[in-house]
């Protein structure tokens, strides 16, 4: 079994982040005031789909206390056998055709056998065809009191509006990297992996705010090595340092161009990717001007770099801002240019001309 199956929150309080949602959850249980459907939406990974299992057991719990399901009553053992007969998903992502949906509707019409309610849950909701959401539309105005719905999208634009203003919408946001790397820290020591505070934090930054792909990421990089470090991460996800890009920065500061143009075929030698290497560079510039001119004000919120990567580019602020701009410019054109390595000569070129360029600014 995978890191992510393993370790599914089987309850709210194993649940990572989405302290909103929780709190709206609670408030409708303990008020009895259910709303007949939901819609949730966010970035693949968030924990649509765990929540809504949560939420299944929470709703149908005859000992329900303390935010939590009691696990010990007939409803639960039932849910906990997976003798939940009550509960109906359709993968739209499979199932997109009229003919899915009309044998949902005929699951309409018989009362639950063994809950309370039915819960019905459509996952990628977006994929249904035409006719299959003109047809729910219909249920989800007027739907019997045994009935819930619950939809799920990663694309909430391409719901239609009837649909959506049928729905209390829940949105499931991004998780922030502090709360990747603290569910990492531990499932890394449940799991006896042997790995660097930073090497965790790489991983988090990474994933962009989905705990599916850390622990995916965890994962890989478990397979490749007892001990996973930082030179691991950035070796598997064909990542540069901060360190890497701060000798780049000192280079053309100093003027060795020889230096520069080493770095240009070490890149092309280990096939980097120039649209990544772009982005992390604009990434480390975003991190140079928070530290040399904000760090004062929130000294919290870089507990984990290393300050010498920073403190000796003595660049001017507009200087900074220029070279950013210029790397954003460059990034806006990734989808219409194939970059090459004569692009990101060029590129150092441009830098190195904003950097010592004999104008006050």
């Amino acid at each position: 079994m995978n890191l992510y199956n393993k370790y599914r929150p089987k309850n709210m309080l194993e649940f990572v982040g989405q302290n909103h949602l929780k709190k709206s959850i609670f408030y409708f249980l303990k008020n009895k005031k259910i709303p007949s459907s939901f819609l949730f939406f966010g970035k693949k990974g968030t924990g649509k789909t765990s929540f809504v299992n949560i939420f299944y057991r929470l709703l149908n719990c005859k000992q329900f206390n303390n935010n939590l399901f009691c696990n010990t009553c007939k409803n639960c053992l039932l849910i906990k056998k997976n003798k939940n007969l009550d509960y109906y998903k359709l993968d739209a992502s499979i199932n997109r055709k009229i003919e899915k949906v009309e044998e949902l509707i005929s699951y309409f019409k018989y009362l639950p056998i063994k809950f309370k309610y039915k819960l019905i849950c459509i996952d990628e909701i977006h994929l249904l065809s035409k006719q299959a959401i003109s047809l729910l539309l219909n249920f989800l105005e007027f739907p019997p009191s045994y009935i819930k719905f619950i939809l799920l999208t990663t694309e909430l634009d391409k719901i239609p509006t009837p649909i959506v203003s049928r729905c209390i919408l829940f949105n499931f946001k991004n998780l922030t990297v502090n709360q990747i790397f603290k569910h990492l820290i531990n499932i890394s020591k449940k799991e006896n992996i042997i790995c660097t505070r930073k090497s965790l934090l790489l991983i988090s930054e990474y994933s962009n705010g989905s705990i599916r792909d850390s622990l995916n990421l965890l994962e890989i990089a478990k397979s490749i090595s007892s001990k996973i470090t930082s030179k691991i991460i950035n070796l598997f996800l064909n990542k540069i340092s901060k360190r890497f890009i701060f000798k780049i920065f000192k280079f053309l500061l100093n003027r060795k161009i020889s230096n520069i143009l080493k770095i240009i075929i070490w890149i092309k030698k280990k096939k980097i990717e120039i649209s990544k290497f772009i982005l992390n560079i604009l990434n480390y510039l975003n991190c140079l001007i928070f530290y040399k001119f904000f760090y004062n004000y929130f000294p919290f919120y870089y507990y984990n770099e290393n300050e010498n990567n920073y403190k000796y580019i003595n660049l001017s602020f507009l200087k900074l801002k220029l070279i950013r701009r210029y790397l954003i410019y460059e990034i806006s054109y990734f989808n219409y240019i194939v970059y090459d390595y004569n692009c990101l000569f060029c590129l150092f070129f441009e830098i190195y001309y904003i950097i010592n360029t004999q104008e006050r600014i």
